[in-house]
């Protein structure tokens, strides 16, 4: 996927192209995204936007490749807590599912 930003008052150009396990080309696909205050931003919405695509198209299973490092540095940064919630399933043997309001104790 990738996500063409130049400032926030011009569209930003969205893209992804979907291959098989092979590296055929499946489909590819354009976007116009309208008016995002940074690149961060229009790389969300792209994603986003591709997410709903895959759906569409009745994908289960999908890699996605970025090349935007902002991307992945702000998945990576805001999954800490999530993933140390998860971690906590096999260090500490808590295998009862549950869903809560608000954020978890700290």
């Amino acid at each position: 996927i990738h996500a063409n930003w130049r400032n926030p008052k011009l569209h930003s150009g969205a893209a992804f192209i979907t291959r098989d396990y092979s590296g055929n080309v499946l489909h590819h696909a354009k976007e116009a995204l309208t008016f995002f205050p940074n690149r961060l931003t229009a790389e969300l919405r792209c994603l986003e936007w591709v997410l709903r695509s895959m759906k569409n198209l009745a994908y289960q299973d999908i890699v996605i490749g970025s090349d935007s490092h902002d991307l992945i540095d702000a998945s990576i940064g805001s999954n800490k807590i999530v993933r140390e919630i998860a971690k906590n399933v096999l260090r500490d043997g808590r295998f009862q599912s549950y869903l809560a309001l608000g954020g978890p104790a700290c």
